[in-house]
Protein backbone atom coordinates (compact mmCIF):
# COMPACT_ATOMS: atom_id res chain seq x y z
CA UNK A 1 0.00 0.00 0.00
CA UNK A 2 2.78 2.38 0.73
CA UNK A 3 4.27 2.03 -2.76
CA UNK A 4 7.43 3.86 -3.59
CA UNK A 5 7.03 7.39 -4.81
CA UNK A 6 9.03 8.57 -7.77
CA UNK A 7 11.73 11.01 -6.77
CA UNK A 8 10.40 14.58 -6.89
CA UNK A 9 12.33 17.52 -8.19
CA UNK A 10 12.80 20.55 -6.08
CA UNK A 11 10.60 23.55 -6.80
CA UNK A 12 13.56 25.55 -8.04
CA UNK A 13 14.51 22.80 -10.51
CA UNK A 14 10.93 22.67 -11.84
CA UNK A 15 10.82 26.44 -12.34
CA UNK A 16 14.16 26.35 -14.10
CA UNK A 17 12.97 23.58 -16.45
CA UNK A 18 9.76 25.51 -17.24
CA UNK A 19 11.62 28.73 -17.97
CA UNK A 20 13.70 26.99 -20.67
CA UNK A 21 10.63 25.71 -22.53
CA UNK A 22 8.90 28.07 -24.97
CA UNK A 23 5.56 29.39 -23.77
CA UNK A 24 2.30 28.23 -25.31
CA UNK A 25 1.88 31.63 -26.99
CA UNK A 26 5.25 31.23 -28.71
CA UNK A 27 4.23 27.82 -30.08
CA UNK A 28 1.01 29.08 -31.75
CA UNK A 29 1.46 29.93 -35.40
CA UNK A 30 -0.28 32.86 -36.99
CA UNK A 31 -3.37 31.77 -38.91
CA UNK A 32 -3.57 34.91 -41.06
CA UNK A 33 -2.92 34.46 -44.76
CA UNK A 34 0.49 35.58 -45.95
CA UNK A 35 -1.03 38.06 -48.38
CA UNK A 36 -2.02 40.31 -45.47
CA UNK A 37 -5.78 39.99 -45.98
CA UNK A 38 -7.78 38.79 -43.01
CA UNK A 39 -10.21 36.65 -44.93
CA UNK A 40 -10.82 35.51 -48.46
CA UNK A 41 -14.34 37.00 -48.45
CA UNK A 42 -14.65 40.66 -49.34
CA UNK A 43 -17.57 42.87 -50.30
CA UNK A 44 -16.41 45.80 -52.36
CA UNK A 45 -18.26 48.37 -54.38
CA UNK A 46 -21.86 47.75 -55.26
CA UNK A 47 -21.93 44.23 -53.75
CA UNK A 48 -21.58 45.68 -50.25
CA UNK A 49 -24.30 48.24 -50.95
CA UNK A 50 -26.67 45.54 -52.21
CA UNK A 51 -26.06 43.42 -49.09
CA UNK A 52 -26.66 46.44 -46.82
CA UNK A 53 -29.90 47.41 -48.59
CA UNK A 54 -31.10 43.81 -48.49
CA UNK A 55 -30.36 43.60 -44.76
CA UNK A 56 -32.31 46.78 -44.05
CA UNK A 57 -35.20 45.57 -46.23
CA UNK A 58 -35.33 42.23 -44.41
CA UNK A 59 -35.38 43.99 -41.03
CA UNK A 60 -38.12 46.37 -42.16
CA UNK A 61 -40.27 43.51 -43.45
CA UNK A 62 -39.64 41.18 -40.50
CA UNK A 63 -40.02 43.68 -37.66
CA UNK A 64 -42.77 46.29 -38.07
CA UNK A 65 -41.49 48.39 -35.15
CA UNK A 66 -38.29 49.06 -37.12
CA UNK A 67 -40.35 50.73 -39.83
CA UNK A 68 -41.17 53.67 -37.55
CA UNK A 69 -37.62 53.89 -36.24
CA UNK A 70 -36.26 53.85 -39.80
CA UNK A 71 -38.76 56.46 -41.01
CA UNK A 72 -38.03 58.82 -38.10
CA UNK A 73 -34.26 58.36 -38.54
CA UNK A 74 -34.45 59.12 -42.27
CA UNK A 75 -36.56 62.22 -41.64
CA UNK A 76 -34.15 63.51 -38.99
CA UNK A 77 -31.22 62.87 -41.34
CA UNK A 78 -32.93 64.73 -44.19
CA UNK A 79 -33.72 67.73 -41.97
CA UNK A 80 -30.10 67.93 -40.75
CA UNK A 81 -28.68 67.49 -44.27
CA UNK A 82 -31.03 70.17 -45.64
CA UNK A 83 -30.11 72.55 -42.82
CA UNK A 84 -26.38 72.06 -43.42
CA UNK A 85 -26.77 72.52 -47.18
CA UNK A 86 -28.75 75.74 -46.63
CA UNK A 87 -26.21 77.03 -44.10
CA UNK A 88 -23.28 76.46 -46.45
CA UNK A 89 -25.14 77.99 -49.37
CA UNK A 90 -25.81 81.15 -47.33
CA UNK A 91 -22.38 81.21 -45.62
CA UNK A 92 -19.82 79.98 -48.16
CA UNK A 93 -16.29 79.35 -46.92
CA UNK A 94 -13.83 81.75 -48.46
CA UNK A 95 -10.10 81.26 -48.83
CA UNK A 96 -9.20 83.84 -46.18
CA UNK A 97 -11.43 81.98 -43.67
CA UNK A 98 -9.24 78.89 -43.81
CA UNK A 99 -6.27 79.06 -41.42
CA UNK A 100 -3.67 77.62 -41.52
CA UNK A 101 -3.47 77.13 -45.26
CA UNK A 102 -1.07 74.19 -44.94
CA UNK A 103 -1.80 72.57 -41.56
CA UNK A 104 0.70 69.74 -42.01
CA UNK A 105 3.38 72.01 -43.43
CA UNK A 106 3.62 70.02 -46.64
Amino acid sequence: MGGARPPSKSKAAERSARSRQPSAAAKIKSVEPESGRRSGFSLRGSAGLIIAVAGVAILLIAFPAYRWLFLISVLIGLVIAGGLALWHRLHPIEEQDVEPKRPLGL
